[in-house]
């Protein structure tokens, strides 16, 4: 065999080889398109469509409005006496951070004026005696008088008499009356249930009228004052009509817990210089109970303001707002719509908007495209997982 017909038959294997090669290739690439294609129905993306996470916009028929305010005390009094005296007694509930209920002894002073008072009794009762005697000499003298049997002389001593002693029981039972209250203000009792928030006094001191050795505030209650912004006014409308509402009050630490429920009970309706803000009054009855967290006078509170809003306010994820209140819509034909926002409250990561022509249950996209344009083709991440289905 000559050496050129051993290279033909090499060339000619080759070839085979190659055709070979070629056809197990395009068998290859047919079975991996006819495995990335989408099932029959499916809807096909532009290749080019960027893929985009997307949110449904909900309906909803109240919002809430977060406001923060101090706790402050209803009522308050301070613990002082009328007279001046030593501490005899202090009463072990009279600290801070103790509740006590009403009319409880809170101090007592040495009760120094009970001989005064004893002392004063008695010169009642002997003005008592005394005006009795002296009114029956002048009924006496007055009928000897119409009998010719007394003079004139002696029933004008008699009725001058009769004065006297009615004079002296008056002054003897004005003593008297001073006395008892003297007494009384030796004890120094809670005029309504309280919490301590002030306590300073001890056995032996001497306390002078009107000299505080406390400080008490009502337990029944406190008041937390809140100020609206004008866009809250806005989404309230009528203000007037929150009067009575419930509303929820959270800490602002120990991670937001909710510490109680309260009224909205007054408001302002002017606003307020500097501010801008139109207050209103939360009134929250036993703050201080002991089967639950107790709030804290001046403790910073967040209150959630429920309202109700019409039927054309959307909840939509806060990261679906875009530049300008801008708000993209991805429709059932993969294209991007246009919306602009009025937006009414955030709340966490949502926000309340107005968009007139957005339905309830539309997909909204929240992904941050950096070239957005009116009805460009986008793929949602949900439809694409649906598309590829569960891995094997």
């Amino acid at each position: 065999m000559s050496d050129q017909d051993s290279n033909n038959r090499a060339g000619r294997w080759l070839w085979l080889v190659a055709g070979v090669v070629v056809l197990a290739a395009g068998f290859g690439v047919n079975r991996y398109l006819a495995a990335a294609a989408p099932p029959d129905g499916a809807q096909r993306s532009e290749p080019n469509a960027p893929l985009v996470g997307v949110a449904s916009a909900r309906q909803i028929k109240e919002i809430e409005i977060r406001q923060t305010g101090f706790v402050q005390p209803r009522f308050a009094v301070e613990v002082a006496s009328e007279v001046a005296g030593r501490i005899e007694t202090v009463n072990a509930d009279f600290r801070v951070g103790a509740l006590v209920a009403e009319g409880t002894p809170l101090v007592t002073l040495r009760e120094d004026r009970f001989a005064a008072d004893v002392e004063a009794e008695a010169a009642v009762a002997q003005g008592r005696a005394a005006v009795e005697q002296a009114t029956a000499n002048y009924e006496r003298q007055r009928t000897l008088a119409k009998q010719d049997f007394a003079s004139e002389a002696r029933l004008e001593e008699a009725r001058v008499a009769r004065e006297k002693a009615s004079t002296e029981l008056a002054l003897a039972e004005g003593t008297l009356i001073a006395a008892e209250t003297a007494l009384d203000e030796t004890r120094i009792v809670a005029p309504y249930d309280a919490l301590v928030v002030e306590a300073d006094a001890s056995v032996g001191q001497i306390i002078q009228p009107g000299v505080p050795v406390g400080r008490l505030v009502s337990a029944a209650a406190v008041e937390i004052s809140v100020g609206l912004t004008p866009s809250d006014l806005t989404l309230i409308g009528d203000l007037f009509s929150i009067t009575g509402r419930t509303v929820e009050i959270y800490a602002t630490e120990d991670g937001g817990a909710r510490l109680a429920i309260g009224e909205i009970k007054t408001l302002d309706p002017q606003i307020a210089e500097g501010s801008r803000t139109v207050d209103i009054i939360v009134e929250v009855a036993d703050p201080f109970a002991a089967d639950r967290r107790a709030l804290r006078l001046r403790e910073l509170v967040e209150m959630a303001i429920p309202v109700t809003v019409g039927d054309d306010v959307l909840s939509i994820p806060a990261n679906a707002i875009k530049a300008r209140n801008q708000v993209w819509e991805l429709n059932a034909d993969s294209t991007l719509k246009s919306h602009t926002a009025v937006v009414l409250n955030y709340e966490d990561d949502t926000v309340a908007v107005r968009i007139p022509d957005l339905a309830d249950g539309s997909s909204i996209v929240t992904t941050d495209l950096p070239a957005t344009f009116e009805g460009q083709k986008a793929r949602s991440r949900s439809a694409q997982n649906q598309t590829k289905g569960p891995q094997g």
